[in-house]
């Protein structure tokens, strides 16, 4: 990806500037806000590019940053990312404003303008989306809702994607950048070149970086990896086999640690989060974890977040997390995801122990049920709806068919009548509750004579 090494930035400068000329280049109050999406598939340099436009506009021009980022385990979980942004006003805003769960987007949208108009007061807002194709879809309804209503001296937008969240974002997000769309290609060959003499510096012949550059294809993260898993050795001998994968390389690299390393970094593998030092430590087994992760960090496998609280730890991207993954052996990935059930909490906890288990476990279906239930409660229907829906797969579910009716009725009372996991509805056997939901579904899409049919039944 796009890094600074020694000062160098390497790969998008025609990309940052611009990012940088399209949110400075509107700055007047009868303008609407200045909005920029960056689209760009998984290990192309999204977020790197983000931090490099940033540091290019803060340096020109105040900004207060609220900043968030999707995560694929929350897009079900109503406002994650709106709470996110909060947070991040905290240092900027006398008081952050609270919102329930059960908030209506339009509702948490007016909160947004109202902090707008607090921090804006003595510097221009910048929103930064991170990963938008894992974001939920209320924080990003609230933010359209905003932002829409902001003028361009007020506040700037900038939101990093894969191509298929593009058609996730809402329509007036979508207007807001009009021709302001920034699309990530591969690296060339000159940007792999101008990447391997910062890594590895000048003496690396030419035909080295070609070399590079074939393997890769430009890739910009297995590009990076590689290089920083090879010597400059190994890149001048042509006859040494290079990694032809993430998966492979990420294993590679796995089986150079040390016995305590791979332990750990495979306990991370299985948490997939930021995860406090003790956490992974004691998933591991390992009683003293530093030597392990100073061995992961030097190894640019881990990033290390030292803060008053403790030390956390996570691998550094997540295209390697899912690799490492990948390579875990089934008994071994199950033993993990057993113990992180007893180290997490939450639906966290309840999603270790689905890939866990083996069998039947009527206690597991249990306590899925009574965290919908929960959700349900907070108003958090999509993540209610995920619940229901994994409980129903599980072996030995009883009742199966009430849990996907009462998931599909908490898809459709979300507004979600587009989930493929409605088809299933038609091969369910007849009951008020499938009438129901079936009708509202047609009524929401418009087809009113079934809808009546549908709800007349039900």
């Amino acid at each position: 990806m796009p890094f600074v090494s020694s000062g160098v930035f390497v790969g998008r400068e025609a990309e940052v500037a611009r990012v940088t000329d399209a949110l400075h280049g509107a700055l007047t109050p009868d303008l609407p806000t200045s909005a920029c999406i960056v689209v760009g598939e998984g290990g192309f340099g999204k977020s790197a590019l983000l931090d490099a436009t940033i540091s290019r506009l803060t340096a020109a021009l105040p900004h207060a940053v609220l900043w968030a980022a999707g995560d694929p385990a929350e897009t079900n979980l109503d406002y994650g990312v709106a709470d996110q942004l909060m947070r991040s006003a905290r240092p900027v805003a006398a008081r952050t404003p609270r919102f329930a769960r059960d908030a209506e987007p339009i509702e948490l949208g007016a909160q947004l303008l109202r902090l707008a108009d607090e921090v804006g007061r003595a510097q221009r807002l910048l929103f930064v989306i991170d990963d938008a194709h894992a974001a939920d879809e209320p924080s990003l309804q609230a933010l359209a809702f905003a932002t829409r209503r902001l003028k361009a001296d007020q506040a700037a937008l900038l939101i990093a994607t894969r191509p298929a969240g593009v058609r996730r974002l809402p329509q007036a997000l979508m207007r807001l950048s009009e021709d302001r769309l920034v699309t990530l290609a591969p690296f060339t060959e000159h940007d792999v070149g101008e990447l391997v003499r910062a890594v590895h510096g000048a003496e690396v012949e030419p035909q080295a970086a070609q070399r590079v550059f074939r393997h890769t294809r430009g890739h910009p993260l297995l590009t990076r990896v590689l290089l920083d898993a090879l010597t400059a050795s190994d890149l001048r001998d042509d006859e040494s086999p290079l990694p032809s994968s993430l998966d492979q390389l990420a294993v590679d690299r796995l089986v150079r640690c040390s016995a305590r390393a791979r332990r750990l970094l495979e306990a991370l593998a299985v948490l997939a989060a930021p995860s406090p030092v003790g956490v992974a430590a004691g998933l591991a087994g390992i009683q003293d974890p530093m030597p392990a992760v100073t061995e992961l960090g030097d190894a640019g496998l881990v990033d290390v977040e030292r803060s008053p609280s403790g030390t956390t730890l996570i691998i550094r991207h997540r295209l390697i997390q899912e690799a490492l993954y990948a390579a875990l052996p089934p008994d071994d990935r199950i033993a993990l995801h057993a113990g992180a059930a007893g180290v997490t909490a939450g639906t966290a906890a309840l999603g270790h122990r689905v890939a866990a288990t083996t069998g039947e476990d009527p206690g597991l279906i249990d306590a899925l049920t009574a965290q919908a239930e929960a959700d349900e409660r907070r108003g958090a229907r999509r993540a209610a709806a995920e619940l229901l829906f994994t409980a129903a797969d599980l072996p030995g579910a009883p009742h199966r068919h009430e849990l996907i009716l009462r998931a599909a009725d908490h898809l459709v009372s979300a507004g979600k009548i587009a989930d493929a996991r409605l088809n299933v509805l038609a091969a369910l056997p007849d009951s008020a509750l499938r009438s129901s939901v079936l009708g509202r579904a047609k009524m929401a899409e418009g087809s009113f004579d079934e809808a009546r049919g549908l709800l007349q039944q039900a």
